[in-house]
């Protein structure tokens, strides 16, 4: 394949900056999830969902390993946490915030 060809191809799928790419749609919005799941499983004659199916991490290493999680594994004594960091929302728009030469060097 010539490079200007992959070039293009590899170009329709990269978002313009600012746009947001809806991954869930249709019956599994992240909004409404439970309620379009519980009204689909009604339609389709389906029973619940089975309740260790949808237990914690925490709660399946407690039952099934016997492992306390939040606890240290030396002591047992619960961990606490002294400070989180607060983590990027969304990632950079390439061009803003960052130089695209260097003082002494070849573009970045």
């Amino acid at each position: 394949m010539p490079t200007l060809q992959f070039i293009r191809r590899l170009l329709l799928h990269v978002l313009p900056g600012g746009t947001k790419r809806i991954r869930h749609y249709g019956v599994l919005p992240n909004g409404c999830k439970k309620t379009q799941l519980a009204q689909v499983r009604q339609a389709l004659h389906q029973r619940a969902p089975n309740p260790q199916a949808t237990e914690s991490a925490r709660d399946f290493m407690a039952r099934v390993a016997r492992v306390k999680v939040n606890a240290c594994p030396c002591c047992q004594v619960p961990l606490k946490v002294v400070q989180s960091l607060a983590g990027q929302n969304h990632l950079p728009v390439s061009g803003q915030g960052r130089p695209t030469t260097t003082a002494n060097g070849p573009p970045l």
